[in-house]
């Protein structure tokens, strides 16, 4: 049954966030931000809805005459409330050039012919049979100013959207976030877990803290608007990036940094992209510095950095991007090198009749028909059994990981700091896997109280409580404890790449089987999954389909063939 929100649900919202903000930030606000949220609730309730509803959008002027709110019949004096209080611009001082977003083909050739200005372009052609981009080119030249817009039509503009990017910051850890989490909360859409969001726990205990994060965005939103080939522009962003004065904006500034440096390396400015991956800890700086270096032909430092990054890698993918490149590299500077090892899973090869559905539904059927329980899990299994017995772990009360209610993971949990913060509760947590019964225990009451909760590993949509029992009574508990183990080397890379099918045989046991139909390959992550099953005796296999015949509803033609290495 679809549930229907009152009408001014986003006002109740609004007031909550600002709310939220004011009292555990409010020895962090500046003044001007504590009034633009005091002043606006003193409104009147038109004016805050509509100052509301306009703030929430992804633009900052709109037309008056296409705005329409049922609750808020009133909207020219609301609007005229607003501008009065300093919330609103009626007819800003914008060109023409900046308006004509705003305007229909047939506004501008309105505008045209009520300016006197022009019946047709120089070519003789009607305003009407004009394409778009030709009019707005002929307002460019005809049009004497924006006022001649403004006697056709109002226009507001938003103002204080600064002041509203600071509470959201302070809210959500973020400005990627937006109002839209609490209308799916109030939908039943999407449900969060509780957790502490005591004022010593808030993302930023520093002013200056929150305009270092500020300063971040308005550096990521100006190079999404950059031309990749406009590299002066863009080392001048580089330049621009905040100094990182806490584990998060380190993250952050990375990321965009690395961004950067892609960009210039592939408009072939080496120099400027060594430097900036040089400043970036975040993978994949250091393999780019190598391949950079390589193009230069400065292979022995290039070979000098990829030995760094084999001997102490930033995690597994980073070891891995480098080997075969290493090998390469040392064979053209004659210098020793381990050749590297591909592992190869043991393979099954299967010919069976083509019918319709995917490659990995058509296996599963023909396992289960061989007297064999046989789920497509893929990333389900592995990851929801780890999210639900480390459940009460991963939204332990930690300081500055949880910013608002509308979190489904802390804010480090994809770092290396959401291993070393709650390093004693995690071996607490795997010592326990080896007392039988903890983990079928735990697992199973998280499923039943946690049920449709958000968290980070759970997939609830494809988290069957039959296979969830069947692997826990199957999968033993030192093969559980490894593959917790692995997973917390990196929970962001090894969280995907698990094999499509869990087989659990009639005669005992189980297997992990990934399908691949014809022409398809094994991916890195997936490989890496498997090495490390050969490593800690973990049963395994790829499967590959070949058709024969056509579309039908029959099953196996050949029998399977097994090869190991």
């Amino acid at each position: 049954m679809a549930i229907e929100l009152p009408a001014d649900y986003y006002l109740d919202n609004f007031r909550d966030l600002l709310q939220f903000v004011r009292s555990t930030y409010a020895d962090l606000l500046i003044e001007s931000e504590k009034q633009f949220a005091d002043q606006l609730m003193d409104l009147s309730e038109p004016a805050v809805r509509l100052y509301i509803r306009l703030l929430c959008r992804s633009k900052s002027i709109f037309r008056l005459d296409k705005l329409h709110y049922s609750e808020i019949p009133d909207l020219i004096s609301a609007a005229a409330e607003l501008e009065e209080s300093g919330y609103l611009q009626i007819n800003p001082e914008y060109d023409v050039q900046s308006l004509l977003p705003l305007l229909t083909k047939q506004d501008i050739a309105n505008l045209l012919s009520a300016a006197a200005a022009c019946e047709a372009d120089q070519k003789g052609k009607s305003l009407s049979v004009l394409k778009r981009a030709e009019l707005e080119n002929l307002a460019l030249d005809n049009l004497p100013d924006s006022a001649v817009i403004f006697q056709q039509m109002t226009v507001l503009e938003v103002l204080n959207q600064d002041h509203f990017e600071v509470y959201k910051l302070c809210f959500f850890g973020n400005l990627y976030q937006d109002m839209t989490d609490y209308v799916l909360r109030d939908l039943g859409l999407t449900q969060f877990e509780t957790y502490e969001l005591d004022k010593q726990y808030r993302a930023f205990d520093s002013r200056e803290k929150i305009c270092s994060h500020l300063a971040y965005y308005q550096c990521s939103y100006r190079f999404d608007q950059l031309a990749p080939d406009d590299i002066d522009a863009q080392i001048q962003l580089a330049s621009e990036l905040p100094e990182p004065i806490d584990n998060a904006l380190q993250r952050r500034v990375d990321r965009l940094r690395n961004k950067i440096a892609r960009n210039l390396e592939r408009q072939k400015s080496y120099e400027q992209a060594l430097d900036l991956f040089e400043k970036s800890a975040r993978p994949p700086a250091r393999e780019r510095r190598a391949r950079i270096l390589a193009t230069l032909q400065r292979d022995h430092e290039a070979l000098e950095l990829c030995a760094q990054i084999a001997s102490s890698p930033f995690n597994e993918e980073e070891r891995h991007s480098v080997t075969a490149f290493a090998a390469r590299l040392a064979k053209r500077c004659e210098s020793p090198w381990p050749k590297p090892s591909l592992y190869k899973p043991p393979q099954h090869h299967l010919t069976l009749k083509n019918r319709e559905g995917s490659v990995e539904y058509i296996v599963r059927d023909y396992f289960n028909e061989q007297s064999t329980n046989c789920f497509y899990t893929e990333n389900v299994l592995c990851n929801s059994v780890f999210g639900l017995f480390f459940w009460d772990i991963v939204f332990a009360p930690v300081a500055g990981v949880f910013y608002n209610p509308f979190q489904q993971a802390p804010a480090d949990f994809y770092e290396p700091e959401f291993v070393r913060t709650r390093e004693p509760l995690l071996k607490a947590r795997l010592d326990m896997v080896r007392n039988p019964g903890q983990l079928r225990r735990l697992v199973l009451q998280h499923y039943e109280r946690k049920h449709g909760l958000q968290n980070p590993m759970v997939n609830w949509r494809y988290l069957e409580l039959d296979l969830l029992e069947q692997a826990l009574e199957r999968i033993p508990l030192v093969d559980w404890e490894t593959l917790f183990q692995r997973l917390l080397l990196d929970l962001r890379a090894h969280r995907t790449g698990f094999p499509d099918l869990v087989v659990f045989p009639d005669v005992g046991g189980y297997e992990f089987v990934e399908v691949k139909g014809p022409g398809d390959t094994l991916q890195k992550n997936q490989l890496r999954w498997m090495e490390y099953f050969a490593k800690v005796g973990i049963k395994h296999s790829v499967c590959h389909v070949e058709w024969a015949g056509e579309i039908d509803g029959s099953p196996v033609v050949e029998e399977s063939v097994i090869e190991t290495d």
